[in-house]
């Protein structure tokens, strides 16, 4: 029995080893894999710098942003940052990089471990929609006179590397609103949308949308409600803070497939690949701590969230040499 669980770690850390600098959490077990990963974790032992969403507070920002509006609009970050816990691994991702690196997950093409990562609502329809057919897979394996029921559509925006294409996202659960601290027995007591398509993707900038639904009408006003909240925040502090000369830089994950946490950094460079008078497509490299599974989450920078977060930039990777944090490319306004 020993040897068999320790064959088990073996190939569990092969699969982990198969992403290279990208930020996964990979289990055998599911949520109890998850735990394991949580309280064994290397990167980050103790999670001293993750802080739970309830906990979040003034005297874990830095100077002038030990305000209150800045506290509440990091919480309702946490309100549209999703759980991503994923099943397969698509045959169809790529030998490599635009690096030259191994592509992650590569090693792992066509087999069903689970992972989790991160990603955050970027689009909530205005309308409930009813008398349509619904897209989900569920309704269209049914008779067309059964596929007309109520939905609600949201774009979920994450990186490329969690979710490549079709085949992954139809086999992910997007797990909304899971904030509390720990979750050490089965399942989580969730709720969770359906994802049915790619809404928009790009391998080298590694970011993906991805096109879900929920055929709960109050789930989907709650997601609404938050989606506009986040949105109406973000904005003021922007607003509040863009002339302050500072760095930071706030990102909202599921390490390890938990509850959210925050982590509070600064970015050290900025990368852009694209710029006209409007915005800057650009990718950042910070101090931010992150941990496996905080792959897709939102990277909040200071200055830059004038148009809040539809576009913004998914944590991507840990950079090399410098071992900073670099997210996905997004856009500058």
């Amino acid at each position: 029995m020993a040897e068999a669980v320790d064959g088990l770690h073996e190939v569990l850390n092969r699969a982990m080893a198969s992403q290279g600098r990208y930020e996964n959490q990979i289990t055998f077990e599911g949520r109890p894999g998850y735990n394991d990963a949580w309280n064994k974790c290397s990167k980050n032992p103790g999670h001293t710098y993750f802080i739970p969403i309830k906990e979040f507070s003034v005297r874990h920002l830095f100077g002038p942003f030990q305000d209150d509006q800045m506290v509440e609009m990091v919480r309702s970050i946490a309100d549209v940052t999703v759980l991503l816990e994923n099943k397969f691994t698509s045959t169809e991702r790529p030998e490599m990089t635009s690096a030259g690196e191994e592509y992650p997950f590569k090693a792992l093409r066509g087999t069903e471990l689970a992972r989790s990562s991160t990603g955050w609502i970027a689009r909530a329809r205005k309308k409930f929609e009813s008398g349509k057919e619904c897209p989900c897979p569920e309704c269209i394996q049914l008779p067309s006179h059964h596929r007309v029921r109520p939905f609600g559509k949201v774009i979920v925006w994450t990186a490329t590397h969690s979710i490549y294409d079709l085949s992954e996202a139809l086999k992910t659960k997007v797990g909304v609103f899971y904030h509390e601290e720990d979750s050490f027995e089965g399942d989580l007591n969730i709720d969770y949308l359906q994802p049915y398509g790619i809404f928009a993707k790009d391998d080298i900038g590694d970011w993906c949308g991805i096109k879900c639904v929920t055929h709960d009408i109050n789930l989907w006003d709650k997601i609404r409600e938050k989606f506009l909240t986040f949105n109406k925040k973000m904005k003021e502090v922007d607003a509040k803070f863009r002339a302050v000369e500072d760095n930071l830089a706030i990102i909202v994950s599921h390490p390890h497939g938990q509850g959210a946490r925050v982590s509070v950094g600064r970015w050290n460079y900025r990368d852009d690949m694209n710029h006209n008078d409007d915005f800057i497509q650009c990718r950042y490299g910070y101090d931010t701590p992150t941990c496996p599974g905080s792959s897709g989450a939102p990277v909040f920078i200071l200055g830059r969230m004038s148009r809040g977060m539809y576009l913004a930039h998914p944590h991507s990777h840990v950079g090399e040499p410098t071992q900073y944090g670099e997210s996905a490319y997004g856009i500058n306004y």
